[in-house]
C-alpha cells in the first residue's frame, strides 16, 4: 500500500513465513561517543491477519530481536520488537536505542536482526573516544559468589596501610564476570560498616560508594559473557569515624526498587551482601 514511510536504507526481506517483511532501516549516524545513543529505525510490512478483529486491538504476531554485536560476534545488548497482527496490511516503523557509556569498548559494531530462525545484518557503527577498561591480572583476594544467578564475583584488590585515618580514601577493585547476559542494569554498593552508631547515616555505616560498575562507565547490561570486569571504587572514610575495626560489604541492587540481588555464597548459604576483609581505622590525624 502507499506510504510516506521511506527508509534510509531500503530492503525487502521476508520474515516469519512471509507474514512480515523488513522494508529497510534508518541509521543516520554511524559514529558514536560517550553519552550518545545509537538509534536504529526499522520498517516492516505486516500482512493482514484475518484472526484479528477491530475489537481485539491486535494480537502478538512475531517477535523480532535486534542484537548489538562487537567485531568478534559477541552480543553486547539486545532489544526485542513485538509486531502485532493487524486487520489490514500496513507499514510500521519501530525504533530501538543502544546507549554508549564512558567505558563501552571502542571499536566496530554491527546490528543483527533475527526472527523466525532467520538472521540478517542491518547496519554497522563505530564507538570512539571511550576510556579503555581496566586490565585484569592476578586477583589479590580471590573469592567465589554468584549474584542473581548470572553474575560471578571473583574477588577483590585492596591495598592500604593500616591504621587508616578518618577522612582518607580506600581504593577497592572488585572483579565480576557475567555467566549469561544480564538483563537488568545493577548498581554496585560498597559499604564500610563499624560497630558504633553514625548519626549522619542513622546506623553503623561510615563509608559508602554506590554507583554503576567501573565508575558509572560500564553497565551490567553490556558485560560480555565470560569476560572478567575490573570495577574500581573509591571509599571515603567518614572524618568522624571512631577508631576500631570496620567491615567492608558489597553487593548489587536495581533502581528504583533498591532491591538487592540474592547472593549465593561459596558455602551454599544465601545473603544479600558479600563480606570482604576488615580494615583498621585509627585516630584522627594518624596515617
Amino acid at each position: 500500500p502507499p506510504s510516506n514511510l521511506s527508509p534510509q536504507y531500503p530492503l525487502d526481506v521476508p520474515l516469519a513465513a512471509g507474514g512480515v517483511r523488513l522494508l529497510g532501516y534508518d541509521l543516520p549516524t554511524t559514529e558514536f561517543r560517550p553519552g550518545d545513543a545509537a538509534h536504529l529505525g526499522l520498517y516492516f510490512w505486516l500482512a493482514a491477519d484475518p484472526a484479528v478483529s477491530a475489537q481485539s486491538n491486535g494480537q502478538p504476531a512475531v517477535d523480532v530481536t535486534v542484537d548489538w554485536v562487537d567485531s568478534r560476534g559477541r552480543v553486547v545488548e539486545s532489544r526485542r520488537v513485538t509486531l502485532e497482527g493487524r486487520e489490514q496490511e500496513c507499514i510500521v516503523r519501530r525504533g530501538v536505542d543502544f546507549a554508549v557509556y564512558p567505558r563501552t569498548p571502542a571499536g566496530e559494531y554491527r546490528f543483527l536482526l533475527s526472527a523466525g530462525g532467520e538472521s540478517l545484518e542491518v547496519g554497522r557503527m563505530r564507538v570512539t573516544t571511550t576510556e579503555p577498561l581496566l586490565p585484569v591480572g592476578t586477583i589479590q583476594h580471590p573469592m567465589e559468589a554468584t549474584l542473581g544467578g548470572s553474575i560471578r564475583f571473583l574477588g577483590y584488590d585492596l591495598v592500604s596501610a593500616e591504621p587508616i585515618a578518618p577522612g582518607s580514601t580506600l581504593t577497592l577493585d572488585l572483579y565480576w564476570q557475567a555467566e549469561r547476559k544480564v538483563e537488568g542494569s545493577y548498581t554496585v554498593f560498597v559499604h564500610l560498616v563499624g560497630e558504633a552508631y553514625n548519626p549522619a547515616t542513622g546506623g553503623p555505616l561510615w563509608g559508602q560508594d554506590d554507583s554503576l560498575p567501573v565508575e558509572n562507565g560500564y553497565p551490567t547490561t553490556q558485560w560480555l559473557i565470560g569476560v572478567p570486569v575490573r570495577d574500581r571504587h573509591r571509599l571515603v572514610v567518614d572524618p568522624q569515624a571512631p577508631p576500631g575495626r570496620y567491615q567492608i560489604e558489597i553487593g548489587m541492587y536495581q533502581l528504583p526498587s533498591v532491591e538487592r540481588l540474592i547472593v549465593q555464597l561459596a558455602d551454599g548459604a544465601q545473603d544479600t551482601r558479600i563480606l570482604l576483609g576488615q580494615v583498621e581505622v585509627g585516630a584522627a590525624g594518624n596515617e
